[in-house]
């Protein structure tokens, strides 16, 4: 099923080797992160891959497990029971394009707004990005980050901009 022009829910739903089940409020998340914020990079930039989109609880234990920072309040736990205030967020990679950080400036200066958290992986090449609040729960939430720049460096996670080597 297409979220967008050429974004999948399918591409949104693998977790590991299987398909997850979705909700009709996640399936929204999903609609609006495909639409006001995948569709533009990949009309921009081409070909991206999503590497997570939805997960679960289990999921995210299992990242955990594995030494992964994935947080137990994530937004990739899109409203849900599990997180009734989660926005939506996937994990993108660009296969066919080397320097992920100006992909990841073009997001931070054209799709300012739409988004609540974005993080530059630089040694994964890698970017992390979640939908905005306002842009799922259709009103401000004056608890809620938006548009939170961040870097994953080797010592943790630091404001953008950041040195990048």
């Amino acid at each position: 099923m297409n979220l967008s022009k050429n974004i999948t829910l399918e591409e949104l739903l693998h977790d590991q080797d299987s398909i997850l089940s979705i909700t009709p409020q996640q399936e929204f998340c999903m609609r609006v992160l495909a639409n006001e914020l995948l569709q533009p990079i990949r009309d921009k930039f081409g070909v991206i891959q999503i590497t997570s989109g939805l997960r679960t609880n289990k999921t995210i234990q299992r990242l955990i497990k594995e030494g992964y920072p994935a947080s137990k309040s994530s937004d990739h736990v899109a409203w849900s029971s599990d997180n009734p205030y989660g926005t939506g967020a996937v994990d993108i990679t660009l296969p066919k394009f080397s320097k992920i950080n100006v992909v990841f400036e073009w997001i931070i200066v054209n799709l300012k707004g739409r988004f609540k958290q974005i993080i530059l992986y630089p040694d994964k090449n890698m970017i992390h990005v979640a939908n905005a609040w306002e842009n799922i729960f259709k009103s401000p939430n004056p608890q809620s980050k938006i548009n939170e720049i961040l870097t994953k460096g080797s010592e943790g996670f630091y404001p953008y901009p950041y040195k990048i080597n």
